[in-house]
C-alpha cells in the first residue's frame, strides 16, 4: 500500500511539472486572415514632425501567413503598410508581441523605406494596441516613421476563404 501511495504522489509531482513548465499562452498569437480595428492614431511622426489626427479610425492586419503578418494604416487616404521579416518575440506572459520589420511602403510620398523597425502589439490597457516604428540607424535612436494606434474595442476578423 505504502509504495502505491509513493508512486501515486511521485505520479501527481510529474503531472505538476510539467503543467508548470508549458510556455504561457500568447493572448496576441494571430490566426490566417485579415483584422480591423477600430479606435484611432495616438500619434504619427515623420522623421522629427508630429502629425496627430492624419490617421483614418481604423488600421488593419492582413495574416496570410500569421507568423508575417502586415501592418496597414491608413493615412491621408493613402496606406502605410509595414511588412514583417520574422514572427513575434512574445514577452509580458504573452500581453506584448513584437514583431521585426522588414520594410515600410509610405503611399502618402509613394515611396519604400529598407530601415530597421518593429511592430509591437498590446493587449495591457493604457497602452497602444500596436505601435510600428522605423529607425534611420542600427542603434535606434532616429526615428523615420512611427505610428501608434489605440483601439476603441470593436474589430472585425475574416479568413481568406470567407465569401
Amino acid at each position: 500500500m505504502r509504495i502505491i501511495q509513493k508512486n501515486a504522489l511521485l505520479a501527481l509531482m510529474l503531472c505538476a511539472a510539467v503543467v508548470s513548465a508549458q510556455p504561457a499562452p500568447a493572448p496576441l498569437k494571430l490566426s490566417s486572415g485579415t483584422y480591423k480595428f477600430f479606435g484611432e492614431c495616438t500619434r504619427l511622426s515623420v522623421l522629427t514632425n508630429e502629425f496627430p489626427y492624419q490617421c483614418a479610425n481604423y488600421m488593419g492586419i492582413v495574416a496570410d501567413d500569421p507568423s508575417l503578418p502586415n501592418f496597414v494604416f491608413f493615412v491621408e487616404g493613402k496606406t502605410w503598410l509595414y511588412r514583417v521579416s520574422g514572427p513575434a518575440l512574445f514577452s509580458q506572459d504573452g500581453a506584448l508581441a513584437t514583431y521585426p520589420v522588414a520594410e515600410m511602403f509610405d503611399m502618402v510620398v509613394e515611396r519604400k523605406y529598407v530601415y530597421p523597425g518593429q511592430c509591437v502589439m498590446s493587449a495591457r490597457i493604457g497602452e497602444p494596441l500596436v505601435r510600428c516604428t522605423m529607425w534611420r540607424d542600427l542603434s535606434h535612436n532616429e526615428i523615420t516613421r512611427e505610428i501608434e494606434f489605440s483601439g476603441n474595442g470593436t474589430w472585425m476578423f475574416s479568413r481568406k476563404d470567407d465569401p
